[in-house]
């Protein structure tokens, strides 16, 4: 027989399972009343601080003047705020002295001469309000402290803006309208010249005109966007167009047979010049129909004076060579072109205002390096933005795209079309390979791809403005920001100091605010600079490369076969091999006119140090 006893039963080992519960739950006990110890540390000096910083006076309470110390009392600021430290009055005006001081060290190095005498003038008369202040003591007021910090442009000659046309023409009188009188005005005989004088900093802006409420978009500057990237739309102007009838002295509108100005001009003027019998004469532009009439008329005058007999050929010609059209003559030919033309060569205004239309309007923007996107306030001031982008060959592409603008409520002011030119295209088949596609045969392709251009009434920086952009540009396969300005002649930025910064000038004449030549001018085609042209492997190819560059350029060649000869043909310099880096270091461009075969083995031949900076084809 088996008997059991629970009381017998014997007790449980010390380190069975019940203890090693009840020692885990001890130790996560322990644990958790250091970490809460801990915590309590930094927390409870967090308070701390911010009970301090509750009793600190918001900047918004803070009333000026500051009391700005001395030098000598900078070192005893620390003594002054604990004699102070009485109440929280006290120590807000101490907090205020240890940082306006700080401002007035960091300000002190850039401070002029004549604010540091008005500042020390304004100190001794608040000296009395303040115990820490002294005859040294100077008062800062918070607007000059923003007006220090922020950035200005420092403008010491009129700022140089170009135009195309003659001296007098449309766009000389546009950009006057818009920056003022003291603009130094440079002309340029046409537009991508314009370009070339911005990109190259030997003028600050452009103006040029893009539309006309007549006579539509002028494309030219609008492809010639695409290809200087560097350059960005700053600001528009809206020009009233005026033409005037321009005739030398002693004409009357009665003697008038012949009128010379550019074809838009006249077809703007079509009706006047019916009315009056008189034949239109197409010329290359307005400003240079007025121009090659005062020359012809002195000419002719000089001529007068000269054989004591009067020249009323119908060839008379001027200094340059060229001459009016046949059968005009400056007692019976009058030119169409604006005031300010009329006032450089001296002649008179017969009648104004001719146009057909008295809502001849175009359309000018203004050119420059750096963008005025930062400086516009875009909810007070209104923008405009100029962009241009391609599409691919799909159903609803361009729906898609504007649907990016019009959903978030951006309005648009000009859409347009332009057939893609040549450099953007063979970007946009380098794009589709490079991202994998598979390539296309040629007879897949569209013949004619465009571009278009879309002026919304936004700024870049506007947040539906950019998520608009941003989806945009998901589905274009091209987008660029031509910029973003402000509407209706504003300026902004360094523009708008730029142009008060020349009202202080001198008033400068006509002679002082008008330029026609360059530095770049003097070297024609190659816009001023000659360059180093090295082209390494002088064969059959290479030659004709070194006789075309020879023309403008210093051209330098080398080739492991003896080609002096050669060189000595073309116009250039032979180098042999062994001095390579003589070679190199005298190039500004290189030319690699070598065999596909060996152009691996000869780049790797090549001192990369000596490569630095170069422009290599």
């Amino acid at each position: 027989m088996r008997y059991t006893c629970s009381s017998l039963s014997p007790s449980p080992p010390p380190y069975s399972s019940t203890y090693k519960l009840t020692s885990t739950k001890n130790k996560r006990q322990r644990q958790r009343r250091t970490t809460t110890n801990r915590m309590m540390i930094p927390l409870s000096l967090s308070l701390s601080l911010l009970v301090l910083l509750l009793l600190l006076p918001s900047p918004s309470d803070a009333k000026p003047p500051f009391v700005i110390p001395a030098e000598s009392e900078l070192n005893t600021a620390a003594v002054v705020g604990s004699n102070k430290r009485k109440n929280n009055n006290h120590l807000s005006s101490n907090i205020n002295h240890i940082i306006t001081s700080s401002i007035s060290r960091s300000s002190r190095s850039t401070a002029s001469t004549n604010t540091s005498t008005d500042s020390s003038s304004k100190s001794s008369s608040s000296s009395a309000d303040s115990s820490t202040s002294t005859s040294s003591s100077q008062i800062l007021d918070p607007t000059s402290i923003t007006s220090r910090s922020s950035t200005t442009v420092t403008t010491t000659r009129p700022i140089r803006v170009c135009y195309q046309g003659e001296p007098g023409a449309y766009s000389e009188k546009s950009l006057r309208e818009l920056l003022g009188p003291n603009v130094i005005a440079v002309a340029r005989p046409n537009f991508e010249s314009c370009y070339r004088a911005v990109s190259s900093r030997e003028c600050d802006y452009a103006c040029l005109p893009f539309e006309n409420s007549l006579g539509g978009s002028i494309h030219d500057n609008y492809d010639l966007m695409l290809r200087y990237s560097d350059i960005t739309i700053v600001a528009e102007h809206e020009f009233r167009v005026k033409h005037c009838l321009l005739a030398v002295d002693g004409v009357k509108r009665e003697d008038i047979k012949y009128c010379m100005s550019h074809p838009q001009a006249l077809a703007q003027c079509d009706n006047y010049l019916r009315g009056l019998g008189i034949t239109p004469v197409p010329m290359y532009d307005t400003a240079g129909s007025a121009k090659l009439l005062q020359e012809t008329a002195q000419d002719q005058a000089a001529a007068q004076g000269k054989k004591g007999k009067g020249s009323g050929n119908s060839n008379s010609s001027n200094e340059e060579g060229r001459a009016l059209p046949d059968k005009c003559t400056p007692q019976n030919t009058a030119a169409i072109a604006s005031d300010l033309a009329g006032a450089a060569y001296g002649l008179n205004c017969l009648d104004s205002g001719i146009e057909d239309d008295d809502t001849n309007f175009t359309r000018f923007l203004l050119l420059g390096r750096s963008s005025v996107s930062h400086y516009l306030n875009y909810k007070q001031t209104p923008s405009k933005t100029s962009i241009v982008f391609t599409l691919p060959n799909t159903p609803g592409a361009l729906y898609k795209a504007l649907a990016c603008f019009s959903l978030r409520e951006i309005d648009f002011s000009k859409i347009e079309s332009r057939p893609t030119s040549a450099s953007l295209l063979n970007y946009l088949k380098f794009k589709h390979l490079a991202s994998g596609k598979k390539s296309r045969n040629q007879a897949d392709l569209p013949r004619f791809r465009y571009c278009f251009y879309l002026d919304f009434l936004a700024c870049e920086l506007d947040e539906n403005a950019q998520n608009a952009l941003h989806h945009l540009k998901e589905q274009a396969e091209f987008c660029r920001i031509l910029g973003s300005y402000p509407q209706k002649s504003k300026l902004v930025g360094p523009v708008y100091e730029q142009v008060e910064a020349s009202k202080k000038f001198e008033v400068l004449t006509r002679d002082d605010v008008t330029v026609t030549n360059l530095p770049s001018d003097e070297d024609g085609v190659t816009g001023g600079v000659v360059l180093n042209v090295g082209i390494i492997g002088y064969g059959a190819f290479g030659q004709f490369l070194g006789k075309k560059f020879a023309e403008h350029h210093k051209v330098r060649c080398i080739d492991h076969l003896d080609k002096s000869i050669e060189a000595e043909k073309t116009g250039a310099e032979y180098y042999p091999t062994f001095e390579m880096n003589t070679f190199l270091k005298e190039s500004d461009v290189l030319i690699l006119a070598i065999p596909l075969v060996e152009f691996e083995s000869v780049i790797s031949s090549l001192p990369s140090s000596l490569l630095h900076k170069k422009t290599h084809y």
